[in-house]
């Protein structure tokens, strides 16, 4: 009997060892710059081979009936039709055009099989602590690189990695090499990202998982303290829009679960709700005011902000693509480059309307109905308001950053089991 239950202890430590790479592997392979962009398909294809260890150990099996596969299938013969819809395409770059589709199904198969292999309790705890501790590190890196302005150049001569493009360690990104001449540092936290719009966008998918999870984790306030002065240093508009939506939709939720665990802790003693949630609140309020009064909303929205004047090109046309080709999109190979050139959109950085222009409304429809569906299924969301404000919140996380071939939100594509 004590040698069954070490066997068992043993074999649990080996799953939790092997559920945690397979998240490390998925968030790094999630266009972080030195593992999702120079060594991206080392990256990707070791996540891929972890989500096939996990589900050959689980004994689990993939029927083509299940929900998730039927998704995965859908789009499979999706991206194939559109190979033969522009045939053409594909004769003139063979080597870009299929390696491009090739790379699209391969992040959502991965997708898939994290899905299925990942216990959902796990990967939520796994994936908060591991951007934590990378919020850590970037806010180390980052004051250093304010407090000093050799401090980047004296790292990356020693650490860096080499790119045509950035100014990175593999732990932290510093910023672009605009020319052989010229280097921008940012003044912003980007983390181990390509910038810290992205950034933002983990942030706030951990922010969200501990205030709807927090019985997960043992130090909540703690874990919610980092995240939130990292998304800060981030000084993303979207992150804090998205961040005020998160503290209306679920800090009831998150303070019943503090109020719960101060009382286990208490040995069962009352704690006084009231002061608890007063605390809770004049903190949210006073993290929204904080976020109001930095003036990033006002001025990012201004008419006169460069990145509004931007964003608001990059729309228009992404919309005028859309409607040359409304049903199949424009297509990833040479045609949809010209169209692209012509309407000075060469990179949309925006999921939703890159997928419309790109592939079509009809594929865009698709996607968004069953990444919101799969959003749902790992949120504990309680009521119908909460729904919108989750599907608001990710819409406005949609619009100001290209995700769709993120592994990490490459996930939500499918349904959890409960």
């Amino acid at each position: 009997m004590d040698s069954g239950i070490y066997i068992s202890n043993k074999n649990n430590k080996i799953d939790s060892f092997l559920q945690f790479i397979t998240t490390l592997l998925l968030i790094l392979s999630s266009k972080t710059v030195v593992f999702g962009i120079v060594y991206a398909n080392l990256t990707l294809f070791a996540a891929l081979c972890f989500c096939v260890i996990l589900l050959c150990r689980q004994r689990k099996k993939i029927s083509i009936n299940n929900k998730n596969s039927k998704t995965l299938f859908l789009f499979v013969v999706f991206f194939l039709i559109l190979m033969l819809m522009f045939i053409d395409d594909i004769q003139k770059d063979f080597n870009g055009y299929v390696g491009a589709v090739v790379l699209a199904i391969e992040v959502f198969a991965t997708g898939m099989l994290a899905v299925t292999a990942l216990d959902k309790k796990k990967f939520i705890k796994y994936y908060v602590n591991i951007i934590v501790v990378i919020c850590i590190i970037s806010l180390v890196f980052f004051s250093a690189t304010m407090a000093s302005s050799s401090f980047a150049s004296s790292m990356v001569d020693k650490f860096g990695v080499e790119s045509n493009r950035y100014v990175a360690l593999p732990w932290h990104t510093f910023g672009w090499k605009v020319s052989k001449n010229y280097t921008y540092i940012f003044d912003r936290n980007a983390g181990m990202w390509w910038e810290p719009g992205a950034f933002q966008g983990f942030i706030v998918l951990a922010v969200l998982f501990t205030i709807t999870h927090a019985e997960y984790f043992k130090r909540t306030a703690v874990i919610t303290v980092i995240l939130l002065i990292t998304l800060l240093t981030t000084q993303s508009t979207a992150g804090y829009i998205i961040l005020i939506l998160s503290v209306m939709g679920f800090s009831t939720e998150y303070i019943e679960c503090v109020l719960r665990k101060k009382s286990s802790l208490s040995g069962g003693k009352n704690v006084s709700q009231t002061i608890m949630i007063l605390i809770g609140l004049l903190f949210a309020i006073a993290l929204i005011q904080y976020v109001l009064s930095t003036g990033n909303i006002d001025n990012k929205l201004s008419e006169d902000s460069g990145s509004f004047v931007s964003r608001l090109e990059d729309i228009i046309s992404s919309i005028k693509l859309i409607f040359d080709n409304p049903i199949i999109g424009i297509g990833l190979g040479e045609s949809g480059r010209i169209a692209r050139e012509n309407e000075a959109t060469v990179n949309t950085a925006t999921t939703i309307l890159y997928l419309a222009s790109i592939y079509g409304i009809p594929f865009t429809i698709f996607y968004l109905y069953k990444f919101f569906k799969g959003i749902v299924s790992i949120i504990n969301v309680r009521n119908i308001f909460q729904k919108v404000v989750l599907i608001l919140l990710f819409t406005v996380l949609l619009m100001t950053e290209t995700l769709y071939l993120l592994p990490i939100y490459a996930m939500f594509l499918y349904e959890w089991d409960a």
